[in-house]
C-alpha cells in the first residue's frame, strides 16, 4: 500500500480517548485554554467502557450543617474507600475525589443532563426533591445514586460545552505511540482506522484517557471495548505503571447464555436489598470466611463478594441465585436496573449470577494532580491508578473519573500556555510508526481476521486460567512467558488491511497488558483485595503495604518497590474522623 500523506495537527492540549474520562478532561481543559484536541479511536462520547458499564455513581453531601453526623460526613466515605482499597490508595487522590466529585455531576445537571435520580414527590409535599440514594456493597451509608438519564446525555453536555469553547474532536484515529523529546511527551502518532492515513500531532500537554483492557477478559461487546491502548502507550514511552496485579472482578447478572450481561447493575440490585443463595438455597454470606462479612452480608466489599461466590461455585454449589420477588414492584430504584430489564421475566424467575471483570485497577502512576512522572503527560479514568487501591468501592470509580477529569484538564491546560507547536517534534519517531502502515497489500503471508480472532480467544482463555480470581506462581510465570512471546510474534506479522492492522495492534497491547499483570502479581506475594494468591493466602501489612512500579526495561519490565507510609499519606479526613466523638441516641 502506498503510504498516504500524514495529517499534521497541533494543539495546546491533546486528549486521547472518547469515553467519560476524556470528555470530562476535555471540557475543563477547554475552559482554561482555547486550543484543545480530542482524538478518539471510536465515536467520541460513545466509545470506551463507560457507556456500557456506568449506571450510577457515589457522592456524599457535606458541610457545616452536617458536621458530626457520621452518615453524611466525607470522613466516613474516605474510611470506606480506604478499607475497601485495603490501604493501597493514594490518600491525597481520595481526598480530592470525595471533596470534588459532587460538584462536577452538579455542573452536568446545570448543563441539561438529568443526572442523579430523585426521590418521588410525596402527596401534599412540595419543595426540592432529594437525590435517590442506596447503600451499595462496601458503603457504610447510602451514597449510590443511579443516573436518571442514559450516560449519553452527559457526553452530549460535555461535547456541547467543548464546541462552545472552540474545542476540536477527531474520531476514528488510533494513537499508537506517544512521541517524546528530551524526556518529555510532545505529541503522538497514529492512523485513521478506516483509511489508514497517518496522523502526526504536536501537543504542549497530553492527557491519556483511553481506558483499560476489557478485551483481555471479555469478548467484544460493540464499540464500548477497551484494549490496553493507554497502558501500552504509557509503558512504551517510559512512564511507570502501578497496581497492575489488581483486576476488578465483579458479580454480573447472567444472560440466557450464562455470560455476563453488558451492564453490571448487580451492585445496585444488592443495594436495594437483594440476597445471594447457593444451589441449596442457603444464604451463604451468613457463613462467610470473614466475621465482618457475616455482618455485612451482601453489602460486603466487591472483592469479598466475588471470593465467596467463587467459593460456592468451587464447592459445586452454583449457580448463585437471587430469588424472585425480593424487590417490590413499587420500589423507587426498580426503573434503574436497566440491564435486568433485558432479561426475560427476571422478577418472576429471579437472577443467576456469574463473575466478570469490571475494570483493571492498575494503570499509569499519577499524583493528586493526575500528573505522571513523565513530563508532559497526565492521565485520568481507567488509564490512571491510585484512587481505588486493591478494590474499587462501587460508584467511586465514576466519581474519580469526573473529578480527575477536572483536575487533569485544568493542570494540563495551564502547563501548555507557552507551547510552541512543532518546536521539538521528533519526526523520526512518527516515521517509524508510519512505516508499519506500508505493509498493507505487500506480497507474502499476512495475518488474517480468522487468525486474529483465534488469537484473541486464546488470550482470553489464558487470562482466565492464569490471571483469574485465584492465582499461583506457576500459572503466573506461564502467563508472563506466553503473553510476552505471543506479543512479540504479533509485532513481527503484517496485516492485510487497515482493519486487520488495528486489530493486530490491539492484540499486541492486550498481550503486553497480560504480561504486566502477571509481573505485578508475581511481585506481590500475599492476598489483598482483588489480588488472590493460592500460595500466599494471607494479607500482611507489615511487609506488603507497598506498590510496585513497572517501567520498560531492555529485557522486560523493571520493578521498583514504593512503600506506602501511612503517616506520610494520612488523609486529613481520616485524622478528623479519629478525633470526632459522636453520641448516638440510645
Amino acid at each position: 500500500m502506498a503510504l498516504l500523506e500524514p495529517v499534521e495537527l497541533s494543539c495546546q492540549v491533546l486528549v486521547i480517548g472518547g469515553g467519560l474520562a476524556a470528555s470530562c478532561a476535555a471540557r475543563v481543559a477547554n475552559s482554561v485554554c482555547p486550543d484543545v484536541l480530542v482524538v478518539s479511536k471510536g465515536r467520541y462520547g460513545r466509545s470506551g467502557s463507560s457507556p456500557r458499564r456506568v449506571s450510577a455513581f457515589a457522592h456524599q453531601d457535606a458541610g457545616p450543617p452536617f458536621r458530626g453526623n457520621p452518615s453524611v460526613m466525607l470522613d466516613t466515605w474516605v474510611m470506606d474507600i480506604l478499607e475497601t482499597g485495603q490501604l493501597i490508595n493514594d490518600q491525597h487522590v481520595v481526598d480530592l475525589v470525595t471533596e470534588d466529585a459532587n460538584d462536577h455531576f452538579s455542573w452536568s445537571e446545570w448543563f441539561g443532563f438529568a443526572g442523579r435520580a430523585r426521590e418521588p414527590v410525596r402527596d401534599g409535599q412540595g419543595g426540592r426533591r432529594r437525590p435517590l440514594r442506596f447503600t451499595a456493597p462496601g458503603h457504610s451509608f447510602a451514597r449510590m445514586s443511579p443516573f436518571e438519564d442514559p450516560l449519553s446525555g452527559l457526553y452530549d453536555g460535555n461535547r456541547e460545552a467543548l464546541e462552545i469553547w472552540g474545542g476540536r474532536v477527531t474520531e476514528n484515529v488510533m494513537i499508537t505511540r506517544l512521541l517524546t523529546a528530551g524526556g518529555r511527551v510532545v505529541g503522538a502518532a497514529g492512523f485513521d482506522v478506516q483509511s489508514g492515513q497517518p496522523y502526526r500531532i504536536s501537543a504542549g500537554s497530553t492527557i491519556l484517557c483511553a481506558g483499560g483492557a476489557d478485551l483481555l477478559y471479555h469478548p467484544r461487546r460493540g464499540e464500548g471495548q477497551t484494549s490496553g491502548d493507554a497502558l501500552a502507550l504509557a509503558y512504551q514511552a517510559g512512564a511507570p505503571l502501578s497496581n497492575m496485579e489488581f483486576v476488578q472482578f465483579n458479580l454480573y447478572p447472567a444472560g440466557p447464555d450464562g455470560k455476563p450481561t453488558p451492564h453490571n447493575d448487580d451492585l445496585l440490585y444488592l443495594a436495594m436489598g437483594g440476597t445471594l443463595l447457593n444451589s441449596k438455597r442457603d444464604r451463604f454470606m451468613l457463613d462467610a470466611e470473614l466475621l465482618l462479612d457475616q455482618v455485612r452480608l451482601e453489602l460486603a466489599p466487591p472483592a469479598n463478594l466475588v471470593s465467596e461466590v467463587f467459593r460456592q461455585q468451587s464447592l459445586g454449589l452454583g449457580p448463585v441465585h437471587s430469588p424472585a420477588g425480593e424487590i417490590p414492584s413499587d420500589h423507587n430504584g426498580l426503573p434503574y436496573l436497566r440491564s435486568l430489564a433485558e432479561l426475560p421475566e427476571w422478577q418472576e424467575k429471579g437472577i443467576d449470577w456469574t463473575i466478570g471483570v469490571d475494570r483493571l485497577l492498575g494503570g499509569l502512576k499519577v499524583d493528586y494532580r493526575c500528573f505522571s512522572p513523565l513530563p508532559g503527560l497526565w492521565a485520568n479514568g481507567e488509564s490512571a491508578t491510585g484512587a481505588c487501591g486493591a478494590d474499587c468501592l462501587p460508584g467511586y470509580g465514576e466519581a474519580f473519573t469526573a473529578s480527575g477529569g477536572s483536575v487533569s484538564g485544568a493542570m494540563a491546560a495551564r502547563a501548555a500556555v507557552h507551547f510552541k507547536p512543532w518546536a521539538d517534534f521528533p519526526k523520526e519517531q512518527a516515521l517509524e510508526e508510519e512505516r508499519k502502515l506500508e505493509q498493507f497489500g505487500s506480497p507474502g503471508a499476512s495475518i488474517d481476521i480468522a487468525e486474529l480472532q483465534e488469537t484473541e480467544d486464546e488470550f482470553r482463555t489464558m487470562a482466565w486460567r492464569d490471571l483469574g480470581i485465584w492465582r499461583n506462581e506457576d500459572g503466573l510465570r506461564q502467563a508472563q512467558q506466553q503473553f510476552t512471546t505471543r506479543g512479540q510474534g504479533l509485532a513481527q506479522r503484517r496485516a492485510a488491511s487497515v482493519d486487520d492492522h488495528r486489530h493486530k495492534r490491539e492484540l499486541e497491547n492486550i498481550a503486553l497488558t497480560g504480561s504486566l499483570i502477571a509481573a505485578g502479581a508475581l511481585a506481590r506475594q500475599e492476598t489483598r483485595g482483588q489480588h488472590r494468591r493460592e500460595d500466599y493466602p494471607n494479607r500482611d501489612d507489615r511487609v506488603w503495604l507497598k506498590e510496585f512500579l513497572l517501567t520498560a526495561g531492555p529485557s522486560g519490565p523493571a520493578i521498583a518497590e514504593q512503600p506506602i507510609s501511612l503517616p506520610r499519606y494520612k488523609s486529613r479526613h481520616v485524622a478528623a474522623f479519629e478525633n470526632t466523638r459522636v453520641k448516638f441516641p440510645r
